[in-house]
């Protein structure tokens, strides 16, 4: 393995530390604070031996940019990278994925029959372990493909034919949750004489089942009417895009076999299996962690009550341990911290505890964020840039920035989708667009994904696609290339 040379948006010094921008992410303080000590102390769980000190940068309780220190974070994606390298190690890191979700949803439900302090403390426990696993498959999905692209550049290939090559050879060998739940919906739809009472009962058997997907961290649980909707767009020739689906995954599969077998070589045949891996364990972790944010809601209503609190979001503005406070029975005053943290900054560095910071302090950072130049690596114009072309194609259009759901009815069928990173609840703008640009990702991410399900061109880590182009912008997708320009 080389050095990664990893390269970030954003990157500045401070407390003697440098500090790379990883992501920008709606996620709560409480969230932050739980994660920031798993990266910190428990990524030796998952079995990788390294620590992560993490800067939180938080708005409004729950948008976060989240920092990590340049070589604590190059010397985590190297073992990250090693520890999938290793075929042997796979099995087992699964079971861990799977052990410790086992485990966070059996504390949630220990909590909502009997709230007490044993209890809660163990649920944060588990969820601070789980939570130190959230890094490790987005890492290898961002460092995997560039010693992919190294590895298959030894070998002769040329940068159009590994651009070729890569996409095809990581397709993952397992449906993520998102495509269960469409099979799941054209299952419904293909029922021909479904009475409308029946249908209503099969839509909410779907939702108790699927509901959580596009919570993320703290957005909304599809509902009935998210379902309805959803079963509109699918009841069209339904039987024909299930045999669609089940055709497009198994030639997929195929074709990646065949191209690793033709390529002949087992370190490289290594490597796409262990993204395959990922990919699934990518999309399990964020499944799981959806679900857990939509469990734990009732849990977070009853804590807010017994401040005064008639708003269980007002809890993703407090630290775990003022979370235990108040299950504990002592007094927190829950509106002056809502009110105080509109704007809060803290940092885990040289232990797991965290370290605040003041106004000014806190100021500085924050404009780091608005202020540090927006220009890449290769000094490209503000015209085009480069990225991964993750899913392969061509195609023209005008950019819509989105970086919400608020602005989710900007974007209009043939657009070009161009935002930060995708999440599930992106999925029905996804199914409109023409193709996807993302500042984020690797080849495990949710636009990658969705991108090859969809069969939609997608350019992936631009870094600043959503600083380049503007809404309206005529811009040239080539995910032949890697290469997204404004057309004059």
């Amino acid at each position: 393995m080389d050095d990664l040379n990893i390269k970030f948006a954003l990157s500045f010094d401070y407390k003697g530390f440098t500090w790379d921008l990883l992501v920008t992410r709606n996620m709560s303080l409480w969230h932050d604070a739980l994660a920031g000590q798993g990266y910190f102390s428990h990524n030796k769980d998952f079995g990788v031996d390294a620590r992560l000190r993490t800067l939180s940068l938080i708005q409004n309780g729950k948008h976060t940019n989240l920092l990590v220190e340049h070589n604590d974070y190059e010397d985590y994606a190297q073992k990250v990278l090693k520890l999938f390298s290793n075929p042997n190690n796979l099995p087992e890191l699964r079971n861990i994925f799977l052990t410790l979700a086992e485990n966070l949803f059996k504390s949630i439900n220990i909590c909502k029959e009997d709230l007490n302090a044993k209890n809660f403390h163990d649920f944060q426990e588990a969820y601070k372990v789980f939570s130190a696993g959230l890094n490790i498959t987005a890492v290898f999905g961002r460092i995997s493909f560039e010693e992919l692209k190294g590895q298959l550049s030894k070998l002769g290939y040329s940068a159009s034919e590994v651009n070729e090559i890569i996409p095809v050879v990581t397709y993952p060998k397992e449906p993520t949750p998102l495509i269960e739940s469409r099979i799941d919906l054209l299952k419904i739809a293909e029922q021909k004489g479904t009475s409308q009472g029946n249908e209503e009962q099969l839509l909410q058997e779907w939702l108790d089942k699927y509901q959580h997907v596009p919570v993320n961290f703290n957005e909304e649980p599809w509902d009935m009417k998210d379902a309805r909707n959803q079963l509109l767009e699918v009841k069209g020739a339904a039987s024909e895009k299930l045999k669609e689906i089940y055709t497009k995954s198994e030639q997929s599969i195929a074709l990646a076999k065949k191209k690793l077998d033709g390529i002949g070589n087992q370190e490289i045949i290594n490597l796409a299996n262990a993204i395959s891996e990922a990919t699934f364990l990518n999309e399990f972790r964020k499944n799981a962690i959806s679900k857990a944010s939509l469990e734990y809601r009732p849990i977070f209503k009853t804590i807010a009550e017994k401040v005064g609190s008639i708003d269980w979001r007002d809890c993703f503005y407090l630290f775990p341990e003022e979370m235990q406070k108040i299950v504990n029975g002592e007094r927190v005053n829950l509106k002056d911290l809502v009110r105080e943290r509109s704007h809060f900054a803290f940092g885990i560095l040289n232990t797991d505890n965290y370290l605040l910071f003041d106004e000014d302090e806190t100021k500085f950072l924050f404009s780091q964020l608005e202020t540090k130049q927006e220009t890449n690596d290769n000094n490209e114009t503000q015209d085009s840039l480069k990225g991964f072309p993750a899913s392969r194609g061509k195609v023209q259009g005008l950019a819509k920035i989105i970086l919400s759901t608020a602005d989710f009815a900007k974007l209009s069928i043939g657009d070009i989708l161009v935002t930060k990173a995708t999440s599930v609840d992106f999925v029905p703008i996804m199914q409109k667009a023409a193709a996807f640009v993302t500042d984020e990702g690797g080849i495990t991410s949710h636009a990658s994904i969705v991108a090859r399900e969809m069969s939609k061109p997608c350019i992936i880590g631009t870094k600043i696609a959503t600083k380049i182009f503007k809404d309206g912008d005529l811009i040239e997708v080539d995910a032949i290339n890697g290469i997204v320009r404004k057309v004059v």
